[in-house]
């Protein structure tokens, strides 16, 4: 009997806008708080809405 395929679903979406032209600083400073929001989302997830969005804010 063949099994049923099922269709993947995206559980988590990560887009990095311009890395290329970022600084060594700038993408380590943007991996370091991918790093906390996965802590967070780990430790903390029960406390996430059923979407959560985080966004990485810079001037």
């Amino acid at each position: 009997m063949p099994t049923k395929k099922t269709a993947e679903k995206s559980a988590a979406i990560i887009t990095i806008k311009d890395a290329p032209a970022m600084t060594k600083r700038g993408r380590r400073q943007i991996a370091e708080w991918m790093r906390s929001q996965a802590d967070f989302l780990e430790f903390e997830g029960k406390a996430f809405s059923k979407r959560f969005t985080a966004r990485y804010l810079y001037r």
